[in-house]
Order: structure tokens, then sequence, then C-alpha cells
């Protein structure tokens, strides 16, 4: 008998199970990546991690990533031998209920690219391929890039007006979303946000994910009506110089359809090591 809960955050013995069932998973059909930094979805309070067990073995799981209030991403697996069961369908199901609850119309599902079962699921679902994102490692090595009269540092909550106005300016999302993205990032311990200045201007700005010896860089931005300078390269090259330094991993997502981003991030040692599609389509009715 299959049972679907709903969990907290994975901590402890449910965090390490969790990473042992993510590795079974991720040999036949690409590497699977459940997200878990609830902390900085939209709502906080919305349940997004869903098991299925089967008596005590856990043989599917499913996260929500939502950092938006209009659509959400949705990682998940289930065990090989345990496939075409009914078992992605009860969890996606109980998720699109939470999801629902919360306001949401519509989902990405996030897809190996080498996954052909993933993405035959997405489309049988209805969902219509979007962009395919790559995950880039740091193979180096980093060359010396001007500092471009920039001043680059460690930033906190005295900078939250400064990074919200840089990030809705520049993407286009709305203050509010941005500035309860911008709270969760900055007060996660797991963090740590860095900008790049031109005299008292925030003129780029990323944010750096901590696990272990790995470190994520993640939204990586230049003010609107200052790109085409290189600060972005400088920014991101000072980080990684000193990341490589402490003798940190690296690595970062791009899309495929940023082809300048992707250039840059090679010319200062990055390589594609994954990538991933994601399937779009509307919550039912």
């Amino acid at each position: 008998m299959i049972e679907i809960l709903a969990v907290s955050p994975p901590i402890g013995d449910l965090e390490i199970g969790l990473r042992s069932f993510q590795e079974s998973c991720g040999t036949r059909d690409g590497t699977i990546r459940l997200e878990t930094e609830f902390a900085l979805n939209a709502f906080t309070d919305m349940r997004a991690l869903f098991l299925a067990r089967d008596s005590d073995r856990l043989v599917g799981a499913l996260s929500v990533f939502a950092p938006t209030r209009h659509e959400a991403e949705i990682n998940a697996a289930v065990l090989p031998d345990r496939r075409r069961g009914g078992i992605f369908r009860s969890l996606l199901s109980e998720a699109e209920r939470e999801l629902a609850r919360f306001g949401y119309a519509e989902e990405l599902f996030v897809v190996d690219s080498g996954s052909g079962p993933g993405k035959e699921a997405a489309a049988r679902l209805g969902g219509t391929h979007e962009y395919t994102e790559y995950t880039l490692r740091y193979a180096g090595p980093c060359p010396e890039v001007p500092a471009r009269d920039l001043e680059i540092r460690r930033v906190g909550s005295e900078s939250l007006e400064d990074l919200v106005d840089l990030r809705s300016g520049a993407f286009g999302d709305s203050r509010e979303e941005t500035e309860a993205f911008e709270r969760a990032t900055l007060a996660s311990p797991e963090r740590q946000v860095y900008a790049a200045f031109l005299g008292d201007r925030m003129a780029g700005a990323c944010s750096l994910g901590f696990q272990g010896r790995e470190v994520s860089i993640n939204g990586l931005v230049t003010a609107v009506d200052l790109r085409g300078r290189g600060y972005a390269q400088s920014l991101l090259a000072r980080i990684v110089r000193t990341l490589e330094s402490e003798g940190y991993g690296m690595t970062l997502d791009v899309e495929s359809r940023n082809a300048d981003a992707l250039h840059v991030y090679t010319k200062l040692g990055f390589l594609p090591e994954r990538a991933v599609e994601y399937w779009r389509r509307s919550l039912p009715v």
C-alpha cells in the first residue's frame, strides 16, 4: 500500500535517506536533484516536499520550488523498479492540490535532458518544452580580470533596498516578490550575497549557496543601463578566484537562451556538467 506524505524540510535521518534515494534514482535517467531550500519559496508555509512510501521503503519523492507567486518548479523521482505504477501521478496530484490552495496556475516540470522517460511523462501530461538550462562546473583556470573601478564586498540586510532595485529592474519581477526573495536569501545561513559598487551605486550582485565544500553561484545580475561593460565578469572572476583559493568546488546555472552569459562563464573556466529541460503546463482546474 503506497502512502503519500507531506513532510517538513529534510533534516537528520530524513536528509540522509533522501540523498541516498536520489543517488539510487539517478543512474539510468540522468542526475536527480530534488530542491529542498524551501525557505526561498514565496509562501514559506506551503507544503513543498512529498514522499511516497511502501511500508518503510521510500519509493518516490517530489519537491516544489516556488520563489515567485505565479509558477512552481516540480522536481520528482521514483525508484526505477517502481515506475509506471502511478506513484508520480499520486505525488503530483497531492502537490498540485497544495499549489492550487495558494493560487498557483502554472507549473514547470524539471527534467534531466538525458531522461527519455522523464520527457515522455512531461509531454503526456500536456507539458510544453520551454527552455533548457545548463549546470556548469568550474574546471579552471580563471584568468585575472580587471576590477574596472568596482568595489566588491559581501552585503547584508543594510543593502536590501539596493538589491531589490537592482533585481526588480533587471528581471522585471514585482518589488514585493523580489523583496521577499532577497529577505529570505539574506536570512539563510547557507547563503551569502556579494555586490559590486561603482562609488555608492550597486552595479551588480550575485548570491552564493554553500553545501559543505560545494558552492552554487546564483542570480548574477548587472544594472540594465550598465550592461556590456564587463562588470558581471569582474564580479564573478573575483568570487571564483577567492573560492578557488579556499578549496571550494563551484557550479552555476545558465539558460540556453542566454548565449552571452554562457560565453562569459566558459571564459572564466566553467564547463557544462548537466542539462535540464523545463516543461510548462497549466495546473488542472
